[in-house]
């Protein structure tokens, strides 16, 4: 009999999978009792829950996922030629390889799907407390009910520190530093090619793109229009110029004043008259036209990038976002004044966006509990975390010596301190915090949100509260929001930059209705990481349209399928497609590199 060594990483990665393929056939088994299905062949198919497990891990779909990982990797590596400067080395000259990371940005994505799932299976158990079960014992239906409620406690319990472990592995042998060490390297190099291109030798003989006046929005939207072009400007090797700003364009007019100017040496003065300007196109005007945004990288920095950041993309438009967003010395000194009310105490803090008004007619608008549910999951986890961390080293101090013998108690020790910076447009949620929730610390200012109503969005002091509240939700150590708001995704676009504080942040962010850039550009494409044979998906097919229910299912359609044919698939056999470009630009040499 063939024996098989099995490392510590390898067998989480396993743990992870087989709990992936458990947990819907378990979900299916309570739906179907909660649904009055109760039946002979339901039985016997949740009898033989394990069973079909086991069949499938002898039919070695584990070890063809395990395959794919390692083809996708080498894709990846054939795609792109391998830049000596972007191999990083911690003072241990330790190197991280791009499968370690791929496999461990998908586990962590793995954990937040379980967890989805755990969801649905705790609403149909509270559907269960009120069904009416005729027919059925009262004790047996007890007997259920304490059960499944046992049940989701452990898988709680064990996705709680799965995610522990997972994020420790991330922090193991100077990984994290590494990390830290490779993002602020790429973004150096980043930075400089944006100054280099906005800042041309001759501006009398530099190509330009000039920006479109076509729809007056507010601060996120403005922002993201600006990214869009300058990553259409840099792709291209033109130089992005604010044209003459019409009079009632308020937001555009607010950034020309408050933040530095896109280019030091050019000006519209240096665009007018010329026959070879291009015009960039409206975010949301002829999708067809620009169909490289959003998830388009430079080539030859997809590798690093893939390497060192679970979501390359919204890193680049997050530095984008960074260049555009350099205030001058008089805003900075008001942003940094609010920074300093919340950052200075040195415990967390959870940044919190409620935003209806406008978005009433464009999205679902929540109510505060449902984002305090996700701000309360955070800082138990947070606990959990400290508390085994602190028993970990616990054992290490004892197992070389020192300390020996001494018990330390970590219970009750590391109750975080609770607190929430708090945005929003509408006032009224400032008091219904602080009566629902007087355990929380609460920072931001109501006067902001009253600045926020849709008849004064566009003064002056209330463009400078919404940068204030963008960028103090950026520095918050989690996020909780929706997607569909542009302030909400420029927040969690700035939140990426900030690589001492927090390394990759992607898993630092949580939206209640549609996932990244479902609003603007063409929806973003999907590839298939896991294949389902029951749902005829097979490893690399083309997912042309994803959307994630935030269940633990996520609806689908295949590039080759009619619109009629969209399904239900598990989210986690899905990841977004990389796409890569020739930056012209990138041609020119890097003097300090």
């Amino acid at each position: 009999m063939k024996s098989y060594n099995i490392s510590k990483h390898q067998s989480t990665i396993l743990l992870i999978a087989i709990w992936s393929l458990l947990l819907p056939l378990i979900i299916l088994c309570v739906s179907d009792y909660f649904s009055g299905k109760i039946k002979m062949e339901t039985d016997s198919m949740c009898e033989n829950v394990v069973t079909s497990l086991s069949k499938a891990i002898r039919e070695r779909n584990l070890v063809s996922d395990c395959n794919s990982y390692r083809r996708s990797s080498a894709v990846i590596r054939n795609d792109n030629s391998t830049n000596s400067s972007e191999t990083y080395h911690s003072t241990h000259n330790i190197s991280m390889g791009i499968s370690h990371e791929i496999l461990r940005h998908r586990a962590v994505n793995y954990v937040h799907e379980i967890r989805h799932n755990l969801n649905t299976l705790h609403d149909e158990i509270t559907r269960l407390h009120g069904s009416n079960h005729r027919g059925i014992k009262t004790e047996n239906i007890s007997f259920i009910r304490t059960t499944l409620t046992h049940f989701e406690q452990h898988l709680q319990e064990i996705t709680t520190h799965l995610e522990i472990n997972l994020k420790a592995m991330g922090q193991l042998d100077g990984f994290t530093r590494n990390r830290v060490i490779g993002l602020n390297k790429l973004a150096h190099r980043l930075q400089k090619r944006i100054r280099h291109i906005q800042n041309p030798p001759d501006c009398q003989a530099a190509e330009y793109l000039t920006f479109p006046f076509s729809n007056n929005c507010g601060i996120g939207c403005s922002v993201h229009q600006a990214i869009f072009c300058l990553q259409r400007a840099l792709q291209t090797g033109r130089v992005l110029i604010l044209n003459k700003i019409p009079p009632e364009y308020a937001t555009f007019k607010w950034l020309k004043v408050n933040m530095l100017p896109l280019s030091d040496k050019c000006s519209h003065v240096d665009v007018d008259n010329k026959a070879d300007n291009m015009q960039c196109p409206h975010i949301r005007d002829g999708y067809q036209n620009h169909k490289w945004m959003p998830d388009v990288l430079p080539r030859d920095m997809a590798e690093g990038l893939t390497r060192l950041h679970e979501t390359p993309f919204i890193w680049f438009a997050g530095q984008l976002a960074a260049y555009i967003l350099r205030p001058k010395p008089q805003l900075a000194q008001y942003i940094n004044e609010t920074l300093k009310r919340f950052k200075s105490n040195g415990h967390p803090v959870v940044g919190v966006h409620v935003r209806r008004t406008d978005k009433i007619g464009e999205a679902n608008a929540y109510r505060l509990p449902e984002y305090m549910k996700h701000v309360e999951n955070f800082f138990d986890l947070h606990s959990t975390t400290l508390q085994t961390m602190a028993t970990i080293n616990n054992m290490n101090n004892n197992a070389d010596g020192s300390n020996s013998g001494e018990k330390i108690s970590v219970r009750g020790l590391f109750e975080t301190t609770r607190s929430v910076y708090l945005s929003t447009d509408v006032p009224e949620v400032f008091n219904e915090f602080t009566s629902s929730y007087p355990q929380y610390i609460l920072y931001g200012n109501s006067s902001r949100s009253t600045s926020a109503s849709l008849d004064k969005r566009f003064t002056l002091t209330s463009l400078d509260n919404a940068i204030v509240d963008i960028v103090a939700l950026s520095m918050t150590d989690y996020l909780v929001c929706s997607f569909s708001s542009n302030v909400c995704r420029l927040a969690y676009e700035l939140m990426q930059i900030r690589h001492d504080e927090v390394g990759d942040a992607t898993q630092l962010g949580y939206t209640l209705d549609k996932g990244y850039h479902v609003e603007d550009y063409n929806a973003l494409k999907y590839d298939v990481i896991i294949s389902d044979g029951e749902r005829h998906l097979n490893y690399g097919d083309k997912i042309v349209s994803f959307i994630n229910e935030w269940s633990g299912s996520a609806t689908v359609k295949l590039m080759q399928s009619s619109q009629s044919n969209s399904f239900l698939a598990p989210a986690y056999k899905f990841r977004p497609q990389m796409k890569m470009s020739e930056f012209l630009w990138f041609d020119s040499e890097d003097s300090d590199e």
